[in-house]
């Protein structure tokens, strides 16, 4: 696929909003503008990243490329996870928590290595249901997004006061994993198969 001048901005201007996220941009300056765009506009980037990336795997999974794709972003997220390790991997202690919070870690990804997790697990979910029509894919996933928001929603505003499933809900990976989240946002290959 021919190179797109206009997406290179973009997705320029969207990784400069997600390292202002991260920076808590204009933080120390106006909690006015700090929260208009951390909290609102820079919002917008990973979705975005998403719906680019999904638009472009139909032209690798339509030319049967997956395995290369799989393979380099498989790569991609060793390589991380192996960078960040001295912040997240400790030795098991031969207890059921230690190993289980190893293995989490390991799938889930650490922090911000959710994005390249989801995105494996979104694509893999995508091609499984390669055969299904594109109006199946559209309404899974626009459920699977509603549940997402909904648990992200329910987290966030303590509708569930002092239950477990409130405490579970506010953590990021319930909401912000392949299925809720990186799942419907891939999706673009269904946009272009319509």
């Amino acid at each position: 696929m021919a190179r797109n001048f206009s997406l290179d901005i973009l997705k320029l201007v969207m990784a400069l909003m997600i390292v202002g996220l991260h920076a808590d941009f204009l933080g120390e300056y106006s909690k006015l503008f700090q929260y208009l765009t951390v909290n609102g506009l820079f919002r917008i980037s990973v979705p975005i990243f998403l719906i680019i990336n999904g638009y472009f795997f139909f032209d690798i999974h339509a030319k049967k490329n997956q395995r290369i794709w799989f393979n380099r972003l498989i790569t991609l997220y060793i390589f991380w996870m192996f960078l960040y390790s001295a912040f997240w991997f400790k030795l098991p202690d031969i207890s059921f928590n230690s190993i289980f919070t190893l293995i989490f870690n390991i799938i889930i990804g650490y922090h911000h290595l959710w994005y390249i997790s989801g995105m494996i697990g979104a694509a893999l979910l995508l091609v499984t249901l390669n055969n299904k029509k594109p109006t199946h894919l559209i309404t899974t996933a626009i459920i699977l997004a509603i549940i997402g928001i909904s648990i992200q929603y329910l987290g966030n505003y303590n509708y569930l006061q002092s239950s477990t499933l409130n405490e579970l809900f506010n953590y990021h990976w319930t909401h912000r994993n392949a299925l809720f989240f990186s799942y419907p946002f891939l999706h673009g290959i269904s946009n272009k198969k319509t």
